[in-house]
């Protein structure tokens, strides 16, 4: 990917970092939190990427959740993960 904007202009772009940002209750489909690990599993080859999710677990056991943990351990995400 080419872009035509300067990295250092963008504040999501500090110390030459992309930081994401998502808040939502991680037992939902709603937000599609697969979907954004999916795309920052791809990105993460060319950019340095930092990813904050931010949301309730009110059940560890909750299938939702569990699929995007394990999700997140096949492609060795937990490391981009607050």
């Amino acid at each position: 990917m080419n872009y035509d904007f300067d990295f250092q202009e963008k504040e999501y772009f500090r110390n030459d970092q992309v930081n994401i940002l998502t808040v939502g209750d991680l037992d939902t489909k709603r937000k599609d939190h697969l979907l954004l690990l999916d795309a920052v599993r791809e990105l993460r080859t060319e950019y340095d990427i930092h990813l904050t999710i931010l949301g309730h677990v009110p059940d560890v056991d909750d299938p939702n959740y569990l699929h995007i943990r394990e999700f997140m351990s096949e492609h060795e995400l937990e490391i981009l993960l607050n």
